[in-house]
């Protein structure tokens, strides 16, 4: 299957309704696999809690924009299942973007709060940010100690994209929908082999969220990593960028009956 852009359905489910649906199931099952470490649906689930709260007591919500740069660590998810809670719109700027690039991107997006990585703060200093700048260091003291639900639901847009000098915003409906045919379901393990800062990455995260499977990110992108992933977690579906995917040859692909390409 090969994808260039996620298809748009009219589905209006939120991602954090489909996050909370499945916090509440068995302790074990993992959501994410960040540089070998499980995270599960429910730590996911109250992590994004208090998220939430920080975000929206530095004034986040909706008609507002967080932007991330950063490593695709576990704390992007809990940003943005956090900032799905708030209503804000979440702006990520991958790391691989030029320094210009995201120079740009930051000053178009006019976020509220700022995450990001100590070694690009140059960066954030230079777009000239007004709001609130968190190192993504300090991240895990910053964010509340309360990890209850919070009263809003929001299911207008979530993720503002840097592209072409402006910011598209998607919506929930749009990262959720799917083709019939995708086939992914509970206790699959999904392989994220394009970045998610990147609108078919994270498309590709969401379908995995949705059903239920566990989502293993890749660190470097580096010759050798995805196979490598896959025969260690049994990864039965990936996504994959057409570079990566003719990197697979010898590798260990028995538990894997699904490949999505990105275009």
């Amino acid at each position: 299957m090969l994808i260039g852009h996620p298809p748009i359905a009219a589905d209006q489910t939120t991602i954090h309704a489909v996050l909370a649906d499945h916090a509440g199931g068995p302790p074990t099952q993992a959501a994410l696999i960040c540089d070998g470490w499980p995270v599960g649906y429910g730590e996911l689930h109250r992590e994004s809690n208090r998220a939430a709260r920080s975000l929206r007591a530095a004034g986040a919500g909706p008609g507002t924009r967080v932007a991330y740069l950063g490593r695709e660590t576990e704390h992007f998810y809990e940003v943005l299942f956090g900032c799905a809670k708030t209503g804000a719109v979440l702006v990520p700027i991958d790391r691989r973007t030029s320094p210009e690039e995201a120079v740009r991107g930051l000053a178009a997006a006019e976020p509220i709060v700022v995450l990001a990585d100590e070694e690009l703060m140059d960066v954030v200093e230079e777009a000239g940010c007004g709001g609130r700048v968190v190192p993504l260091a300090d991240f895990a003291s910053w964010k509340s100690i309360l990890d209850s639900d919070l009263p809003v639901r929001s299911d207008g847009p979530l993720v503002g994209v840097w592209q072409d000098g402006a910011v598209s915003v998607l919506t929930h409906g749009g990262l959720l929908s799917a083709p019939d045919d995708l086939g992914l379901r509970p206790g699959d393990v999904s392989l994220l082999g394009t970045p998610g800062l990147r609108v078919p990455g994270l498309w590709w995260a969401m379908q995995g969220f949705r059903a239920g499977a566990t989502v293993v990110t890749m660190r470097s992108y580096a010759a050798g990593e995805a196979g490598r992933l896959i025969a260690r977690h049994g990864v039965t579906a990936a996504c994959l960028d057409p570079l990566l995917a003719a990197r697979l040859r010898g590798a260990d692909l028995s538990a894997l009956r699904t490949v999505v390409r990105t275009g």
